[in-house]
């Protein structure tokens, strides 16, 4: 690709990036003037956007330079394994070269620069395979244009960074199949790992590689396991070490990337969780709602909001129980968050020889009925309608703009402005996912890069609907591959067009 073209997708890139969050923060900070701490809506140190998140990745590098270690809770060792190092250890540079305050002013800019190489890196990466100079620049022009993964970037949370390292993974592995493939193919190994201690999802980038690897390259089939060994020993040069140091902290524990005690992934306790997977049975889980609400009425001796929850479920969410069985359920949900409240022990995350109340283990047992229930009266349903066509369509039927705080007023009471900017993004989300099943049945690409797109976009979008709730950012590191797919779905109709 001519280094013209190289210089000038990073800069758009980069300019792009940088506007897109300026723009969102000078109205975050307009619309805030008090800065009072809101997620998406306000700012830390006047320069990166405060996400509810933070305390996840911020942490444990403020906790290990006071000397306390590198964990979340000094009083609970084994918060140290919770959440895999990779943003943590990236916000711990910042914080050792330039101090908390620059720290927040630098990181936005880093991380910019980040997203524009990486841009750059993608566009490499689709010529090493395509050897078009026209795919790889338009790929990098509409991934470096894109609003959805620049919207991260001034966030100091791993969705900022992680895409990144999938695509830096991605252009070594396309390096390694021109030359030299023992060295560029351990690389690529070393930045998938990365990208995995950043965010353990893309391990499936790891898996997507394999797949390519044996089934997208010819030869005979030692030499795929060979290239697929050079690949997984630089992903484990990084990932063992991790492992290792897990396995000490936690005193004889594998833990090869992070754990969650007690089934308790965010400090609400196990029925947190059981409330969440029953919700998955029909729709897409709005626990923390659901929750606050509760909490609400505890707090204030109400009741009421369980009846017109109730009413307002769709139909197809009772199937195998009825409804007074499930408000008996939701009833004893909130008696057991009123009686830890009152205790003292809402919210603590347990060690694992904890004891935890004997109200979580009844709301557990509790859910699992009624989600057997549910699976015995609509199989159809929960195996294959609530994930794919209920949750899965909120990946591609939205604006996907919830990073941009600006563009989203507390009151949903929106400008004309905010109304275009949220249209246009999602008709471009749409657009993007249009591209990608167009480009999987109807195109003709070079095997290997098809092979790994559709295996890492299918495979982390299945993960996702079966087993979490849905929010956008979840599937963030498959769009730099859908941008790649729209680059190659335009040229071919320009193409056919121009005949």
């Amino acid at each position: 690709m001519p280094k013209r073209s190289s210089v000038l997708i990073f800069f758009v890139s980069l300019l792009c990036c940088i506007s897109y969050n300026e723009i969102n923060k000078y109205f975050v900070k307009k619309n805030n003037p008090s800065n009072e701490l809101r997620n998406a809506k306000s700012v830390v140190h006047g320069s990166t956007i405060w996400s509810i998140d933070n305390f996840w990745y911020l942490t444990q590098p403020k906790n290990f330079l006071e000397g306390k270690g590198f964990l979340l809770d000094p009083q609970n060792p084994y918060t140290a394994v919770r959440r895999t190092p990779g943003y943590s250890i990236f916000y711990l540079t910042h914080l050792v070269l330039f101090g908390e305050k620059y720290a927040h002013r630098i990181i936005p800019y880093s991380q910019s620069v980040l997203f524009a190489l990486s841009a750059l890196a993608l566009a490499l990466s689709v010529f090493n395979f395509t050897q078009s100079g026209q795919s790889a620049f338009l790929t990098g022009i509409i991934y470096g244009c894109n609003p959805f993964t620049a919207g991260f970037v001034y966030y100091t949370i791993t969705e900022a960074i992680h895409p990144a390292f999938v695509i830096f993974g991605l252009y070594f592995l396309s390096k390694a199949l021109r030359v030299n493939f023992n060295k560029n193919g351990f690389i690529a190994g070393l930045f998938l790992a990365i990208a995995c201690l950043i965010r353990p999802l893309n391990g499936l980038a790891l898996a997507a590689v394999i797949v390519m690897l044996f089934f997208g390259t010819s030869g005979p089939y030692y030499n795929r396991f060979k290239r697929i060994l050079v690949v997984c020993v630089g992903f484990l040069t990084l990932v063992l070490p991790w492992t290792i140091r897990n396995y000490i902290v936690t005193r004889g524990e594998i833990v090869m990337l992070e754990k969650i005690y007690h089934e308790d992934p965010m400090y609400m306790g196990k029925k947190q969780t059981y409330l969440s997977k029953w919700w998955m049975c029909w729709g897409n889980p709005k626990q923390e709602a659901l929750i606050d609400s509760l909490k609400k009425e505890i707090s204030i001796g109400q009741e009421g909001f369980i009846s017109r929850f109730l009413d307002d479920l769709p139909a197809y969410s009772v199937r195998g129980y009825s409804k007074d069985e499930l408000s008996r359920v939701l009833q004893e949900y909130k008696d057991c968050m009123h009686t830890e409240i009152s205790s003292g022990v809402y919210g603590v995350y347990y060690k694992p020889s904890d004891t935890l109340p004997a109200c979580e283990e009844k709301m557990k047992s509790e859910f699992e009925d009624l989600i057997r229930e549910y699976k015995q009266a609509a199989p159809f349903r929960y195996y294959l309608v609530s994930p794919l066509l209920i949750r899965g369509k909120e990946f591609f039927l939205a604006s996907f703009s919830s990073m941009y705080g600006s563009l989203n007023p507390e009151k949903r009471d929106f400008n004309i402005v905010q109304k275009v900017a949220k249209g246009c993004m999602y008709l471009f989300n749409v657009g993007l996912y249009v591209c990608f099943f167009i480009f999987l049945f109807f195109i003709k690409s070079d095997k290997r890069l098809k092979i790994f797109i559709a295996s890492f976009v299918i495979m982390t979008f299945l993960y996702i609907v079966y087993n979490v709730h849905i929010e956008g950012r979840y599937l963030l590191a498959a769009y730099p591959f859908m941008a790649v797919t729209a680059a190659l779905v335009i040229l071919d109709i320009v193409k056919k067009i121009s005949k």
